[in-house]
C-alpha cells in the first residue's frame, strides 16, 4: 500500500495534466491522497507523500475555503468542458451479463452477505455471524435486490417465493400485499410499488 498509492496519485495528476493541456489550459494542479474512512489507518505513512487522512479533512477543506479564491469566466468555461468529457457509461456502472437460472437463490444476510440464513419463527438468522433479520425486513430487502438485477421482471408472489427460497408462499404473498400496489387478479397479480399509479 506505501509504495502503490503515491504512485497511483502521480500517475492520475500526470494523465489530469494531459488532458488540461490536450484542451488548451495550464492550470496548476495541487494533488493529494485522500483517505475518507473514519477508521483508516496508514501504518509507516511516508512524511514526504502529500496524504490528508480522515481527522485532517475538515482542516484542509477550512484552509481551502478561507484563500477566498474568485472563479473567472475562464474557470467556468473550463468546468463546463471538463463536464461534457466526462463519461456518464462508466465500466464501474455496467452490470456483467448473467441469467436467472445462473443465480444462487436464497435471502442474504444483511450483515455478511452469505446466503447461509434459516428462519426461527419470524426472524431471518444468518447461520455463518449469527445476525439476525425480521423476515419481513429481509424479503423487501430482497425484493429490492431482485428490482435492480431484473428491472424487466414483474414482481409476483411466485417469482419472489422462488428468489427468496426459505419463507412460505403465504408470507410472500402478505408481504407483497402490505409493503406494494396489486396490479390485477388471481395466478396474473402482480406488485408495483405503492407510489406509482
Amino acid at each position: 500500500m506505501k509504495s502503490l498509492t503515491p504512485h497511483q496519485l502521480s500517475r492520475t495528476e500526470s494523465l489530469l495534466r494531459q488532458l488540461l493541456r490536450s484542451i488548451g489550459s495550464n492550470k496548476s494542479i495541487s494533488s493529494f491522497l485522500v483517505f475518507i474512512h473514519p477508521s483508516f489507518i496508514l501504518y509507516q505513512a511516508p512524511i514526504d507523500k502529500p496524504i490528508i487522512f480522515p481527522n485532517q479533512i475538515k482542516k484542509y477543506l477550512d484552509s481551502i475555503g478561507n484563500e477566498n479564491q474568485r472563479l473567472s469566466e475562464n474557470d467556468g468555461r473550463l468546468v463546463k468542458r471538463l463536464i461534457s468529457l466526462s463519461n456518464d457509461n462508466s465500466r464501474y456502472q455496467q452490470l456483467p451479463n448473467f441469467e436467472y437460472q445462473d443465480l444462487n437463490k436464497g435471502i442474504t444476510c444483511a450483515n455478511c452477505r452469505r446466503l447461509f440464513v434459516h428462519i426461527v419463527k419470524r426472524k431471518c438468522i444468518c447461520d455463518a455471524c449469527g445476525h439476525q433479520e425480521n423476515v419481513t425486513g429481509a424479503v423487501l430487502r430482497a425484493v429490492d435486490e431482485f428490482k435492480i438485477l431484473f428491472p424487466d421482471k414483474r414482481i409476483t408472489t411466485v417469482q419472489i417465493h422462488d428468489w427468496c427460497q426459505i419463507v412460505g408462499f403465504r408470507t410472500i404473498r402478505r408481504i407483497l400485499s402490505q409493503h406494494y400496489k396489486a396490479v390485477g387478479t388471481g395466478r396474473w397479480t402482480y406488485y408495483i410499488d405503492s407510489n406509482k399509479a
